[in-house]
């Protein structure tokens, strides 16, 4: 843990003096005030956790200090903490940055204006949205991290493997805001099981200009990713009257293409899953290579229903989360002109066509099922 505070926070020539005179924000969450518009609360690293994180803590004790702000703007809210903090708050080593659920629904470029502007903000924090109060999420207690906002941008970081969720920084974000086609970031939740705090990353929040409109759920958020070639690995899960299988993904590529005829959007995706069986619970032969065959035409199947469920929700929502509109401005910046006062309804009647192929590789150090029938 030691080792990993200093990367994250000690990253460059530093010596005591200038740690001693700085606040060190690792966190930031945007919620509506109670008395002003906006409330800002900045998680702030305390000492301890920076110079002996390896020594402990006491009973209550904690690493990190939220503090709290409310005013008219973001950039007024972060120059009145110099009235409750004896230090200035510094922002170079900020992980992430929570907005409620709320204002986002509103509006949210209002509140990332000040952290694209400010030349001590990071531009590679993450980005993410709150499904309820952004600040809850910033006082949950780690089980295996020290700082809450380090372990709230480990958590949407560690589920891309599965590619159903993604991961989305400021400067990503502003750039699908400013361009033809929808904006998208996390969503993270706070549940309660057996008694205690659990975050998740729930699905991805869709943004028309910079306004969310909606959500994809983690199976839709998968075949997102297949539209964009974007799948870096995760689970096939299939059934057939032997049981289940799960499939491992060692390599997803997928290709498309556009074509505009007619007044008519035509999309042809072609994915590729290279994967190992990882799981199986049945008695079907798997050594018996139609049996294979039936399990990669299962996949097939599976990976197309991904497609379309998530091509239908973001007809349904208007959103074209698949950069489909910015692909067209680049191949073809004359016919852009043509048809984007017309892009919503040419989205949403566009036609699909999608082929997908499976290829299994391995069964693992077993072919036959633990319990033969």
């Amino acid at each position: 843990m030691a080792a990993v505070l200093s990367i994250t926070l000690l990253s460059g020539c530093w010596d005591q003096n200038e740690l001693n005179a700085r606040a060190i924000v690792i966190g930031v969450a945007v919620d509506r005030g109670e008395h002003a518009p906006v409330k800002i609360t900045a998680q702030i690293a305390r000492a301890s956790a920076i110079d002996t994180p390896q020594k402990g803590k006491s009973a209550g004790e904690k690493f990190y200090w939220n503090i709290e702000n409310e005013g008219q703007t973001i950039f007024d809210i972060i120059r009145g903490f110099n009235h409750e903090s004896s230090r200035k708050l510094y922002f170079p080593h900020n992980q992430i940055i929570m907005i409620s659920k709320e204002l986002a629904e509103e509006g949210i470029l209002q509140y990332l204006d000040f952290f694209m502007r400010d030349h001590e903000t990071r531009l590679d924090v993450d980005i993410a949205v709150a499904e309820g109060k952004a600040a809850q999420l910033l006082d949950v207690k780690p089980e295996l991290e020290t700082l809450p906002a380090i372990n709230l941008s480990i958590i949407i970081n560690s589920y891309q493997p599965m590619s159903h969720i993604i991961s989305v920084d400021l400067h990503e974000f502003m750039d699908m805001l400013i361009g033809y086609s929808a904006a998208i970031c996390p969503i993270v939740n706070l549940s309660h099981q057996s008694g205690m705090e659990v975050l998740g990353v729930t699905g991805t929040a869709v943004f028309i200009r910079d306004k969310m409109v909606g959500y994809l759920d983690p199976n839709m958020t998968r075949g997102m990713l297949w539209a964009k070639n974007k799948v870096k690995g995760g689970i096939v899960s299939v059934t057939d009257g032997q049981g289940q299988f799960e499939v491992e993904i060692k390599k997803a590529t997928s290709k498309r293409k556009l074509e505009y005829v007619d007044g008519k959007l035509k999309v042809k995706i072609k994915a590729k899953l290279e994967g190992t069986i990882g799981s199986h619970t049945g008695g079907a032969k798997i050594q018996d290579p139609e049996v294979i065959k039936k399990i990669e035409n299962l996949c097939n199947q599976r990976i197309k229903e991904e497609i379309v469920v998530a091509h239908d929700e973001a007809k349904r929502l208007k959103a074209d989360v698949f950069d489909y509109a910015n692909e067209l401005y680049k191949k073809s910046p004359k016919l852009w002109e043509q048809i984007k006062q017309d892009w919503p309804n040419i989205f949403e009647n566009m036609e699909l066509d999608i082929d997908a192929s499976t290829n299994i590789s391995g069964t693992g150090r077993i072919v036959q099922p633990v319990i033969p029938n």
